[in-house]
């Protein structure tokens, strides 16, 4: 009897791959369709039992709307264990003669001259050892992140 090669085709739709480096960590941003990404992560800071991912988005509303609602998520892996882990959006707002204040997306703005907000997630992972983080807008869109 002669072996059967048997070819299964999925998808035929484009995916986008982009990979980047911030700091100490290698970033994948994976779209599928050629949709724009609904943000991108320009930084990560690895805090104490945390992680900041720094985000440029021009529709960041729609980027909580999707974190509101379940459909943005996150899961840290290790290996073939993973887990789901809580993404929570804040912002960094730069006000004048007064610093940064760290709040949460939907806390409302300091009553002093706004230079500057900046939004990030707060992920609580370490990443490193072979721990990754993985965030996802299933089945369009992927960040992958990891510790060089």
């Amino acid at each position: 009897m002669k072996p059967i090669l048997l070819l299964i085709i999925t998808t035929l739709t484009p995916v986008v791959i982009t990979l980047q480096s911030a700091e100490n960590f290698n970033i994948e941003e994976i779209s599928e369709n050629q949709k724009p990404m609904p943000f991108s992560i320009t930084r990560v800071e690895q805090q104490t039992g945390e992680i900041r991912l720094w985000i440029e988005s021009s529709k960041i509303a729609e980027v909580s709307k999707l974190l509101r609602g379940g459909v943005l998520q996150a899961q840290s892996s290790k290996g073939e264990s993973s887990i789901t882990v809580p993404l929570s959006l804040w912002k960094a707002v730069d006000c004048k003669n007064r610093g940064t204040f760290h709040l949460g997306y939907s806390e409302p703005l300091p009553n002093y001259k706004i230079e500057r907000i900046r939004y990030y997630f707060r992920v609580p992972v370490t990443l490193g050892q072979g721990r990754e983080l993985a965030i996802g807008i299933d089945p369009d869109f992927l960040w992958l992140i990891e510790k060089k």
